[in-house]
């Protein structure tokens, strides 16, 4: 199962990435912090609410999240195994 966390992982963009990292460790993803993070290795400071949300768009099209059914801008990770297999994982 590790490889096919791998090539998920490999498979996402940088920001998908790092937004699937801090929903598997609990963070939340749109608050400045979360954005001000996302534009590490950018040359922003931090990522536009736009930007983010068609991320999220996109990673729950391709069915990687899903959104919770309570609470505004409450993301989790549409196979629960998938936590384990993101959290903390290096960005690329």
């Amino acid at each position: 199962m590790g490889e096919q966390y791998d090539m998920l992982w490999q498979s996402l963009k940088p920001l998908h990435q790092r937004i699937c990292s801090r929903i598997a460790q609990g963070g939340d993803v749109t608050s400045l912090e979360a954005r001000t993070e996302y534009a590490m290795g950018t040359e922003r400071s931090e990522m536009p609410v736009g930007t983010v949300s068609d991320a999220l768009r996109a990673l729950v099209n391709d069915h990687v999240l899903t959104k919770a059914s309570s609470g505004r801008s409450r993301y989790r990770l549409m196979i629960r195994c998938l936590r384990n297999g993101f959290a903390g994982r290096a960005v690329s």
